[in-house]
């Protein structure tokens, strides 16, 4: 083999040695934070939802000697509407958690 094919494998050994770890760093410099950052955001959304059942719950209680009219069921929209002010006239129970789904209820 002459010298000049030994240059030529090695610095092409370098150069994919230097893609791997390019690669390498990339993985670890960018996707595992973001994999902490996804696990903290769905931590805090669990504990969201949680505190808003826990509540939920508890105010169950008071309707356990009488039913409520009408009971809105969904996400954040209806978690934010304000259903007392609207409907007057009836009972109402907003049972709405911000970040549901059609599969949560």
């Amino acid at each position: 083999m002459n010298q000049k094919k030994k240059i030529t494998i090695i610095l092409t050994s370098v150069g994919m040695l230097a893609i791997l770890i390019i690669s390498l760093l990339f993985v670890f410099c960018r996707v595992i934070p973001n994999r902490k950052e996804e696990e903290a955001r769905n931590l805090a959304i669990m504990q969201y939802r949680n505190a808003k059942i826990s509540r939920y719950i508890e105010e169950n209680e008071n309707y356990n000697d009488y039913e409520v009219d009408v009971a809105f069921l969904g996400d954040s929209l209806t978690d934010g509407y304000n259903v007392e002010s609207y409907y007057p006239e009836y009972l109402v129970s907003n049972r709405g958690i911000g970040g549901d789904t059609t599969f949560d209820l």
